[in-house]
């Protein structure tokens, strides 16, 4: 390591706080789950995710409820952080409403793996008090993959990238329409 570079990821902590599970590991898949507005997931961590803080597995097929905070960053409905690798496929706000600082997004706020929404359309609302406010993701990064996603949302935000599919995109963004909505 280069004098003055941290290893990826040294620099942030974790809680593992999520909604259904705090982390979903590499050979771990998390099936057809959702969140219904009972609860509160809190973190002390650098993430918050409405159903995982970190993601190396694969979750298919869940639904974020509403959930965040304004002054809470790096918010994700479903998501907080996927690490390459990770997977997270057919994910849907399904109407609810994602809040948070900077780095929010309505399925994933940090995004390293993959997000298929695998032909699926979104609705909901995300809103963002800083940067990096996306639909789909806040930040997705160089080698991430964003893709199939029909958009029918409302993005809001007051700092720069803000976007209804990605907020600030780096990796692959492909396929991703967006049929109504505003910004």
């Amino acid at each position: 390591i280069a004098t003055g570079e941290l290893p990826e990821f040294a620099d942030r902590t974790y809680s593992y706080a999520g909604g259904i599970v705090g982390k979903c590991t590499k050979n771990m898949a998390i099936y057809d789950c959702s969140a219904d507005d009972t609860g509160k997931v809190t973190a002390s961590g650098t993430y918050t995710g409405g159903l995982v803080e970190v993601n190396e597995g694969r979750i298919i097929d869940c639904k974020s409820g509403n959930m965040g905070m304004s002054s809470m960053s790096y918010i994700g409905g479903i998501v907080g952080l996927n690490k390459k690798g990770g997977a997270v496929e057919s994910g849907s706000l399904n109407g609810k409403t994602v809040t948070g600082g900077s780095v929010v997004g309505g399925i994933v706020s940090d995004n390293y793996g993959t997000v298929d929404g695998g032909e699926i359309q979104v609705t909901g609302k995300v809103v963002g008090y800083g940067e990096n406010i996306g639909g789909i993701v806040g930040l997705s990064h160089s080698g991430a993959v964003v893709k199939n996603y029909r958009l029918a949302i409302n993005v809001q935000g007051t700092g720069v990238n803000v976007g209804a599919g990605a907020g600030q995109n780096l990796g692959s963004f492909s396929n991703v329409k967006y049929t109504e909505g505003s910004f």
